[in-house]
């Protein structure tokens, strides 16, 4: 479309008024997505609080050092 399209001059304050619409689409779309994204985690925790009620201070460190295991070395 661009090789068609080429051609086609806008008016600046045309351009400047869509390049500002599709700033605010893009903007409203990352506030959607973020909402989405906090709704989501918040369910996963409260789900997580009604599945588990109590962690002993030694559940806590076999589960630290299970996770520390598994995370593997950073270095290649």
């Amino acid at each position: 479309m661009s090789d068609w399209l080429k051609n086609i001059k806008i008016d600046p304050s045309i351009r400047t008024e869509l390049e500002k619409r599709v700033y605010e689409k893009l903007r409203e779309e990352a506030k959607k997505k973020r909402e989405r994204a906090l709704k989501l985690r918040q369910a996963i925790e409260d789900q997580s609080k009604k599945e588990i009620k109590e962690i002993t201070d030694e559940e806590l460190k076999l589960i630290g050092s299970a996770l520390f295991w598994a995370e593997g070395s950073k270095k290649t």
